[in-house]
């Protein structure tokens, strides 16, 4: 159907007469206060967004608290006000503030500034630790993002984000995780079959689940026996699958999109015996490890007892030796047998570049057996497990 065709007098007049009554408020100026202009982008993105995707949520989660903090201490002034060298100070500010600060009462109601005067007066011995430089690094990258389209068409607005930051040397130098040594997997793995540790199975499986598939804890406590099925006659673990609860099937908490995935078997949890142990898990929902579905957090009541006991085996360092730390024994194994592709794919981690992206996100049958095929890893003692299952 055809445009009507309306005479240009007529146009313009209709059109000077809108732009009387029309004024978006969404039109910043200079004078436009951050606090104001940052809200509306934030608000904005959440409506775009919204997808009850709960990684996504938590990033928008970030944004909100990393927007707080530039507001708490560089102040909420107008956006003609601000400069390039406000980053730096609020870099600098971040590197002296505690981390899990909401955890520790003695900083409760303080600004950022006055918490991280109050946590360095403190005798050294009790001082809590300052956020990363990683974390440091993170929060001005989410700032200048708010910032970029906060004044997206503004005029007489200076780039803060041209501004090179340095990282402040008070804040605490990232620590690179890295796998364990054989040294301590084996005490790890001797520990399980200790009748004081099988007495908790939802303590005692955990270690040899995370080595062997590759997946991060919050994957594993989430594990229901209905998650392990059969795939052209192998048995795999199929993360496609939502949860069931009550009855009715829920979205898998999972951390991105590449962690929807079909994760690979290997032989060796079958013959210690943690096949047999998951399937049997019917009660409380069908979890695998229902004992941590009592708590409200399952992932990070799992964690706490993960780190006590690695503390009382003597294998943890803060940081670094860390159950996550399995997660990179796990993709160094599958990484030596079946390559770079393979691994990524049986961790649930993004392809390195588009042509590795080609093909199928889950695994194929064929590459399935290619995992389950891969001999044990070097140097891991295995026997007190398999020989703890010869004598049930």
């Amino acid at each position: 159907m055809p445009f009507p065709i309306v005479p240009v007098a007529d146009a313009v007049k209709s059109a000077s007469a809108e732009d009387v009554k029309a004024f978006d408020p969404r039109a910043f100026t200079g004078q436009t206060n951050f606090g104001v202009a940052g809200r509306v982008i934030l608000d904005a993105r959440r409506a775009a967004l919204a997808s009850g995707d709960k990684e996504r949520d938590r990033y928008e989660e970030r944004l909100e608290a990393t927007f707080a903090a530039f507001l708490d201490v560089i102040g909420d002034h107008p956006l003609n006000y601000y400069l390039p060298i406000h980053l730096q100070d609020f870099a600098t500010v971040l590197g002296r503030v505690p981390t899990n600060r909401t955890k520790h009462p003695i900083f409760k109601d303080l600004s950022l500034n006055a918490m991280g005067e109050k946590n360095d007066a403190l005798p050294e011995g009790e001082r809590v630790r300052r956020l990363s430089q990683t974390t440091v690094k993170e929060h001005v990258t989410q700032i200048k993002l708010i910032w970029e389209k906060a004044t997206a068409g503004v005029a007489n607005v200076r780039d803060i984000r041209s501004f090179n930051v340095t990282m402040p040397a008070a804040a605490t130098v990232a620590i690179e995780r890295e796998g364990l040594p054989a040294a301590s997997l084996n005490k790890w793995l001797a520990d399980m079959v200790n009748p004081r540790v099988m007495r908790k199975p939802h303590k005692a499986w955990l270690p040899l689940v995370g080595y062997l598939t590759g997946m991060r804890l919050s994957e594993i406590v989430y594990l229901q026996s209905s998650d392990i099925v059969m795939i052209e006659g192998n048995e795999v673990i199929d993360l496609r699958l939502p949860l069931i609860v009550d009855g009715k099937p829920v979205d898998r908490q999972l951390k991105t999109k590449t962690s929807v995935r079909v994760v690979a078997v290997h032989p060796l949890l079958r013959e210690c015996g943690f096949l047999d142990f998951a399937k049997k898990q019917r009660g409380l929902g069908g979890f695998v490890f229902p004992h941590y579905h009592t708590a409200q957090d399952p992932a990070d009541a799992a964690q706490k007892q993960m780190g006590n006991w690695m503390v009382a085996l003597g294998i943890h360092e803060t940081q670094r030796q860390v159950f996550h730390s399995l997660r990179h024994n796990a993709k160094a194994w599958f990484r030596i047998h079946v390559g770079d592709g393979l691994a990524d794919k049986q961790c649930g981690h993004a392809a390195t570049s588009v042509g590795a992206r080609y093909g199928f996100k889950a695994l194929e049958p064929e590459e399935i057996e290619k995992i389950m095929a891969i001999p044990a890893p070097r140097g891991v003692d295995f026997t007190p497990l398999l020989n703890w299952r010869q004598a049930q």
